[in-house]
Parts: structure tokens; C-alpha cells; sequence
């Protein structure tokens, strides 16, 4: 990823799921599932630890019974080393209901890189359109020590040069001292 590129730091989406859809993710039957566009896509100049939220919501028909599952794909960088891997998460109707799952996640790395998967196992079996929301979200964890210098050799240097050490609003009690990384 150069400088150039977007960070995005999360995004929704909702995949529609087409009548009679059969995507399954071993590929069986010749038919693939459904993949979103690329969820996240961040990075920062040393590692720290990346808080992510998933949020998965079904809009299923009462008359389904397949079951379901959404893959996220994380690939996650530190230095030279980079790992994919995905985390499953299964939908099956509990009283003819499929319900909302949320998640929340700790990741140390240095990059970070999440895209989503939909499949089924065996063919859905409503006759109408359904669709599955899925947003996933991601920020660094706001304890890392360098990430508050960081903001603060921003918000001084690079946009009030010409006020000093503080811009306006700092003025007064706010003493940088404490923010230094030990």
C-alpha cells in the first residue's frame, strides 16, 4: 500500500442473496459465495493493537431453513510476516428466526486488511430475494502510548506552525510533558 492509497477504516454492505442460492465455500456444485468489497484496509507506522467491530445481520425470510455463513478474512501484517486466516460465523434459524451477531476483536499488527464471505450449505430455500448486512469496523486502540504523541506532533507541527508549540485551543493548562512515550 503506498501513501497514496485510501485507508478505510470500516464499511457496510449488503449482500443480496439471489433466490435458490447455493454458494457454499468448498466450492461444491461449481457455485462460489458471495464476497464484499474490501471491508478494511488500514495500516500505521508500528505495530499496535487494532480494536475490530463486526456486525452481522440477516434479513431472512420466515419460510427459510438453510443454514448460513459469513467468513471474514483477516490479513494482518507486521514487518515481513503476513497471515490470512478467516473467522466463521453460522446462521441457522432458531424458532424460524435468524438473529444478529456482533463480534469484537483484538489484533496486534501493523496492517490490516478484512474483506467478508456469504455461503450456504445446501440451497436456500426461500422463493424470494433475502439479503445479509454486513459491517465491519476497525480503529487503533486508543491506550497505545505513541498514538497520543502522534496526534498531538500533528496537531502542533503540521497545521498551526505559526502559533508556537500549541495551537489556540491547547493554551493554558494542557501540558505535552505527560504524553511523551517512556
Amino acid at each position: 500500500m503506498s501513501e497514496h492509497d485510501t485507508i478505510r477504516w470500516g464499511d457496510t454492505q449488503n449482500l443480496v442473496v439471489p433466490v435458490g442460492f447455493s454458494g457454499s465455500f468448498g466450492g461444491e456444485g461449481g457455485a462460489l459465495p458471495l464476497v464484499t468489497k474490501q471491508m478494511v484496509s488500514t495500516r500505521w507506522r508500528w505495530p499496535l493493537t487494532w480494536t475490530v467491530l463486526i456486525v452481522l445481520q440477516p434479513a431472512f425470510n420466515a419460510d427459510e431453513t438453510a443454514t448460513f455463513q459469513v467468513q471474514a478474512l483477516f490479513t494482518v501484517g507486521c514487518g515481513s510476516a503476513v497471515v490470512t486466516y478467516p473467522k466463521v460465523y453460522t446462521f441457522a434459524p432458531t424458532g424460524g428466526v435468524y438473529t444478529l451477531q456482533t463480534d469484537q476483536l483484538f489484533l496486534p499488527a501493523k496492517d490490516l486488511q478484512i474483506i467478508a464471505a456469504f455461503g450456504t450449505s445446501g440451497a436456500a430455500a426461500s422463493a424470494k430475494s433475502e439479503s445479509m448486512l454486513v459491517g465491519i469496523l476497525a480503529a487503533p486502540n486508543s491506550s497505545e502510548p505513541h498514538a497520543a504523541t502522534e496526534l498531538l506532533e500533528h496537531v502542533t507541527k503540521e497545521h498551526h506552525p505559526e502559533q508556537g508549540t500549541h495551537p489556540q485551543w491547547m493554551q493554558g493548562a494542557f501540558v505535552p510533558e505527560h504524553l511523551r512515550y517512556r
